[in-house]
C-alpha cells in the first residue's frame, strides 16, 4: 500500500466517469452533506478505507483539490522497540565513525509495511531537515537494512500473511521524534524514507507514517485523536505543506492519515496492429 498513491488514486476514482476505466464509479456514492464520497480499496496489506472530499457540478461529482484526502490505515503497530545492531567494522560508514558509534539503535513498526525507524544522530547525522548528503545517507540505510532486515524474527509472525513478513523500508527521522509531547499541531516531524529499491521517498511516505504513529502510540508519546504533521525533507525545506502529511492515531490501531494529492498530465498508450499481431502485451 502507498499512502500517496491511495490519496491520488482515491482523487482519481472519483473524477473518472469512464465504467471501462473505474466498472463500479455508480457504486460511489456522494454525502451531499458532508460533501465527500468514500471508497475502500482493496491492497495487498488489507483493506483501507478511503475519504475523499467532492464536490457536485450539475449532474456530475468531482473531487475538491482544495480540501484533504484522509484514508485510515490497516492496523498498525510497534513490531520492536529500542533494539541495537552492531555495525562490523568493515560495513561502518565515515559518519558513524567520526560519532565513535559501532552500534545503531531503532525501532521497528509496521503501518501496512515494516519500517525500521531511527534517529539521524543514531547514524551519525544531524539536521536532516536542512538538508544532507543523501548519498552518504543512502549508503548507511543500505547498510542499515542489510544488517536488520537478516533479523527475521522480528518480523515473523503478527498475524500477517508470509509475503508481509520482511523488512520494507527504513525512515531516518530528526531528533525531536522522542519528545515528550509529539502530539502537537506545531513543527512537522520529519522523515527521510529509503522504501523498496533505496527509493528515496518525496512524500512522507503514508503506511510510514502509519508506523511512526503507531510507535508514538506505544511509547507513550501520542494518545488517540492527538494530530501531527510528518513533513518529508522535500516539504520541510519548501516549506510547502501540500508535501505534507497530516497523522493521527484512532482506536484499535488503526492511523487516519491527511494529504493531498494533484494532477501533473495524462498519457495515452497506442497499439499498432503490427504489434498486436506480434503478442505485444501492454
Amino acid at each position: 500500500m502507498c499512502g500517496h498513491g491511495t490519496i491520488a488514486l482515491g482523487r482519481f476514482l472519483v473524477d473518472t466517469q469512464d465504467e471501462n476505466v473505474f466498472p463500479r464509479r455508480r457504486q460511489v456514492r456522494f454525502d451531499e452533506d458532508k460533501g465527500e464520497c468514500t471508497l475502500r480499496l482493496h491492497a495487498p496489506c488489507g483493506v483501507v478505507d478511503v475519504t475523499v472530499p467532492s464536490i457536485r457540478e450539475g449532474d456530475r461529482v468531482r473531487s475538491d483539490p482544495e480540501r484533504e484526502v484522509q484514508f485510515v490505515s490497516v492496523e498498525s503497530f510497534a513490531a520492536a522497540v529500542d533494539l541495537t545492531v552492531e555495525v562490523p567494522e568493515e560495513l561502518r560508514w565515515q559518519e558513524l565513525r567520526d560519532a565513535g558509534k559501532a552500534a545503531v539503535k531503532f525501532d521497528v513498526a509496521y503501518g501496512g509495511a515494516f519500517y525500521v525507524i531511527v534517529q539521524e544522530k543514531e547514524l551519525g547525522f544531524e539536521r536532516i531537515r536542512d538538508g544532507v548528503d543523501l548519498k552518504r545517507l543512502d549508503a548507511a540505510t543500505a547498510t542499515l537494512k542489510q544488517l536488520v532486515g537478516a533479523r527475521k524474527e522480528v518480523f515473523r509472525g503478527h498475524g500477517l500473511a508470509g509475503d508481509l513478513q520482511y523488512l520494507y523500508g527504513v525512515i531516518v527521522v530528526d531528533e525531536g521524534e522522542g519528545w515528550v509531547g509529539l502530539g502537537g499541531t506545531d513543527g512537522g516531524r520529519v522523515g527521510a524514507c529509503f522504501f523498496a529499491d533505496q527509493q528515496l521517498d518525496r512524500s512522507p511516505t503514508g503506511s510510514g507514517v502509519s508506523a511512526r504513529v503507531a510507535l508514538a502510540k506505544a511509547k507513550g508519546l501520542l494518545h488517540d485523536g492527538e494530530r501531527v504533521r510528518f513533513d518529508s525533507p522535500l516539504s520541510a525545506q519548501t516549506g510547502k505543506a501540500a508535501g505534507a502529511f497530516v497523522g493521527s492515531a484512532l482506536a484499535g490501531g488503526r492511523v487516519l492519515v491527511q494529504g493531498r494529492a494533484f494532477y501533473t498530465g495524462a498519457s495515452a498508450f497506442v497499439v499498432e496492429d503490427a504489434f498486436s499481431r506480434g503478442g505485444f502485451l501492454l
